[in-house]
């Protein structure tokens, strides 16, 4: 959360405390950091502005030490987020009656590194008032110069040893090679959402282009956020681009249709309905840009286009399709990090439009460019679940938790007072299943140009036993072993984390069952025994692989699932026990491959798996 106002309240993530329940904080939003501090090795972590259950993360001892440094063991260095160390003190008031107080809370907590001046300012009088001691300055050096000597800071030929500090920006950095994979990137992660009558790829060189809408320049405001200038001062403007790849086009025209992403201007809209009346191929580019949602402000109206930008869609679409019959192919890009609830459009015009997801890809629109002519076939999976409109007035965004039940915040579209409290339907699409409002798209939803089949391997089993047990020994042996830190003398390596250690290994054979050589994510979903009832997940993506086959092609893929998909992991209940409590869930689970309705292949509990 950024910033919002909801049901007359507002918050910011320098004020907000984010009540989370337990289990929701442990197996939602921390699991993705300890496999980035258990399977990554990372070196360094960032504590955030808000507080968690009422604790500011930088100065969140049970955070930071205990579970990071103990239960995960991290072994690098925590820097704050800039001024949350000031927040602390300036906008959460927490248990600290002076600067100094805060200076010794986040230092003995765990933060090492203060981004920006709120230690530096008070650091010295905490010391010199005996309110912190040299060990809790001394604790935090040591962390950040023993990461300074893992790079070889000190090293006396650091600088002809290390040839990275020595490249260049323009004669190192931009090659050929560097954009060619920024490029790919993009071309990689466009996912095809509607593709009817097989409107894409455009095979065909069209005499004219139009690009219209008021995105189709948004890298010139995206190309410099948190960045530097691109490569000799590219800024892959789409219309620029579309030129380049329709070079034998007549025409390349282009439309902003808008004023920007939310304004109207009748004008406008006229001029890009003509522009696309006499073009063979439309690009329409609608979505959000960084006046609706960017660091410091959220977008959490009511997850649709705005109206100004539906209004063009229409335009266009009455003037490059009056009889909705005509051979001219437009395609919505939808240029946007927040998922949509498009389903109106998707009604309104169910075989005459094309929608392709592109993110954001700043300046490489090149790569949008080879997914719509065919260089390369779509492969891209949504990684949010796309949620009807009315999810956005059922739940508000100050609440936290994934799991379904009473909300402790009042609905977004309360207009009484005082409001009433609504419900949380649930969040992603692990909790999220109201049949009586389905998701627009699911999580990990892709089209593509050709069609995959998969099956059991060949001799592979389909049915497996996991002894938890096991899972227990691992816990158990990596709680015994001395954790290594910056200046200790352990030696031995701890047991790999249970992350890491494979519990069973799925093989599926893929085929290619299409005409067009393409890449395949294949995505596996533990079904746990309960799925669904009593807060337990209705699944969980718990392995995933990319293959590219060429057509007719078949390989074997191998997706293996981890121990720690098997196990419960709760924050402590009671005085004494560890900072996480570990349960097995035993009995039996299933394997579903893929996601139904796709161009994937789909195979729905074809494997089980028996926890004892």
């Amino acid at each position: 959360m950024e910033k919002s106002t909801v049901a007359g309240a507002t918050w910011t993530r320098h004020n907000f405390s984010a009540t989370i329940d337990a289990r929701d904080l442990v197996d939602s939003y921390l699991k993705p950091f300890a496999a980035c501090v258990e399977r990554g090795r990372v070196s360094g972590l960032m504590c955030s502005y808000n507080e968690i259950n009422g604790i500011p993360s930088c100065a969140n001892s049970w955070l930071l030490e205990e579970v990071a440094r103990g239960a995960w063991g991290f072994d690098g260095y925590v820097t704050s987020d800039c001024d949350a160390v000031a927040d602390v003190y300036d906008e959460h008031h927490y248990h600290n009656d002076t600067p100094e107080e805060t200076v010794r809370d986040v230092l003995r907590a765990g933060t090492d590194v203060d981004c920006e001046s709120f230690v530096g300012d008070h650091g010295l009088d905490a010391l010199e008032a005996g309110v912190i001691v040299e060990d809790d300055v001394d604790r935090a050096l040591a962390r950040l110069f023993g990461i300074r000597m893992r790079l070889g800071h000190f090293d006396v030929d650091f600088l002809e040893q290390h040839p990275y500090s020595k490249l260049a920006f323009d004669t190192d950095v931009c090659q050929p090679e560097s954009t060619g994979l920024a490029r790919n990137v993009v071309a990689q992660s466009v996912v095809l959402l509607a593709n009817p009558r097989g409107m894409l790829p455009l095979t065909e060189n069209p005499a004219k282009v139009a690009v219209v809408g008021p995105l189709a320049n948004v890298s010139t405001a995206t190309a410099e956020y948190y960045a530097g200038s691109p490569c000799f001062g590219d800024l892959g403007l789409l219309a620029d681009v579309a030129a380049e790849v329709f070079s034998t086009a007549s025409a390349v025209t282009y439309a902003p249709g808008l004023p920007n992403a939310t304004g109207a201007d009748e004008g406008l809209v006229r001029e890009a309905a003509d522009v696309a009346s006499d073009a063979d191929v439309v690009l329409l580019t609608l979505g959000t840009d960084l006046t609706m949602a960017m660091e410091g402000q959220d977008f959490a109206d009511e997850l649709v286009l705005p109206a100004a930008q539906v209004d063009l869609l229409d335009a266009v679409m009455a003037a490059a399709s009056p009889s909705m019959n005509t051979t001219r192919t437009v395609v919505l890009l939808l240029f946007t990090a927040t998922p949509l609830d498009i389903s109106p459009v998707l009604d309104k015009y169910p075989t005459q439009l094309a929608v392709v997801h592109v993110g954001h890809p700043s300046v490489q629109t090149r790569g949008v460019l080879d997914v719509l002519v065919g260089a390369v076939a779509p492969a891209g999976r949504l990684v949010q679940t796309w949620y009807p409109s009315s999810y956005a007035r059922q739940i508000s965004i100050f609440d936290f938790n994934m799991r379904s039940g009473p909300s402790a915040w009042p609905r977004p579209d309360c207009v009484a007072t005082p409001c009433a409290n609504g419900t949380n339907p649930g969040r992603t699409y692990r909790f999220y299943d109201d049949a009586s409002a389905p998701v627009v798209f699911e999580f990990g939803f892709g089209l593509s140009y050709t069609t995959f089949a998969y099956a059991p391997a060949s001799g592979g089993k389909t049915s497996f036993t996991v002894n938890l047990d096991r899972a227990l020994l691992v816990l158990r042996r990596r709680r015994n072993h001395a954790t290594p830190t910056l200046g200790g003398t352990t030696t031995t390596s701890p047991p790999p984390p249970l992350s890491a250690t494979d519990a069973v290994a799925i093989e599926v054979n893929v085929t290619n069952t299409g005409n067009v050589t393409a890449a395949d994510a294949v995505l596996a979903f533990l079904v746990p025994p309960g799925a669904g009832r009593h807060g337990v997940p209705l699944k969980s993506l718990v392995s995933f692989e990319r293959v590219s086959l060429r057509p007719r092609e078949t390989t074997t893929v191998v997706l293996p699932i981890t121990l720690d998909h098997f196990i419960d992991v709760l924050p402590r209940q009671r005085v004494g026990e560890d900072a996480l409590v570990y349960s097995p869930r035993r009995g039996e689970y299933t394997v579903t491959i893929g996601v139904q309705g796709t161009s994937s292949g789909f195979l729905e509990d074809a494997f089980t798996i028996r926890a004892v």
